[in-house]
């Protein structure tokens, strides 16, 4: 299946191949005898160098050529020209090989172009989240920062749950924007979980609290439970730990109207100091279906 042609000393042609006639659209029982040269006329002087150089004992190969037909057609080729012997070093002529890699040629090209603007379509997606979550942060310091001065300024007994779970929900949002500017670091595989000291059952309650609203829309009611084998003090990454649970937990909530949501938090196992424990989110909503 190779496209070979073989030719005499004045490039007149001797045998092709049927891949020959193929790719160069050429009637084999037309061109045997005639010249290479008339017809493609437009084969220039550096080709015809290359033949005389065969026709001298040296072979010439190249992995990738362009080539511009005289209707205008491109054509990429990788090819070899060698020479044939008639006996010990006398040539006969040369043999040429060709292999068209036009086609391969355009998907290398479409490749390194859809590669170049999915490069451009990550940048400017990290200029958008970079922009994006800046200028969210600034209108949400200040609310961080008023809440903080509310609390400070001896509240009512009846604002102080409000402005705690408003504080909560203000801070964890704050945590979730800022690792928007670590894109770069998530898709890359850098991000580091941090180590924190937090209460285990208190973020369990305001996560129950900061969605508790958007469950009273759906007639849903949300109910947790803590397993009090565990230690209510636990060192890790809290942001992750609340985005996790507030993730599913919220999810449940969307599936599901007038039922019930429950998270539980169960002791697994232990080990001197680390513990490791399960957290389910069961609701009565659709369900997800075996194969997912």
């Amino acid at each position: 299946p190779a496209a070979i042609a073989m030719f005499d000393r004045s490039m007149n042609y001797l045998v092709v191949s049927d891949k020959w006639c193929t790719d160069y659209k050429l009637d084999k029982n037309a061109i045997i005898g005639r010249n290479h040269y008339d017809i493609f006329p437009e084969i220039g002087e550096e080709w015809k160098n290359i033949h005389q150089k065969c026709l001298g004992g040296v072979i010439e190969r190249k992995d990738e050529d362009r080539f511009e037909r005289a209707n205008g057609e491109v054509q990429w080729m990788k090819w070899e020209v060698r020479p044939w012997y008639i006996g010990g070093d006398d040539i006969g002529g040369l043999i040429m090989f060709t292999q068209d890699i036009t086609e391969s040629k355009h998907r290398a090209v479409e490749l390194s172009r859809a590669k170049d603007e999915a490069i451009n379509a990550s940048k400017a997606k990290e200029q958008f989240l970079a922009t994006m979550s800046h200028e969210i942060r600034t209108p949400l310091n200040a609310i961080n920062g008023l809440t903080h001065l509310l609390l400070s300024e001896d509240p009512r007994p009846d604002q102080i749950e409000s402005l705690d779970l408003l504080k909560f929900s203000g801070d964890n949002l704050l945590s979730l924007i800022n690792d928007i500017l670590d894109i770069s670091k998530i898709e890359s595989g850098k991000l580091k979980l941090e180590a924190q000291t937090f209460d285990l059952p208190y973020l369990l309650e305001n996560i129950r609290r900061s969605l508790e609203y958007k469950a009273t829309e759906s007639l849903v009611s949300i109910e947790t439970s803590y397993d009090d084998r565990l230690p209510k003090i636990f060192v890790g990454d809290v942001t992750r730990v609340t985005q996790i649970i507030y993730n599913l937990a919220g999810n449940a909530i969307k599936f599901t109207e007038d039922g019930k949501v429950r998270i539980d938090i169960e002791y697994v196992s232990s080990k001197e100091k680390t513990y490791t424990f399960k957290v389910s989110v069961i609701d009565e909503g659709i369900g997800i279906s075996p194969e997912n």
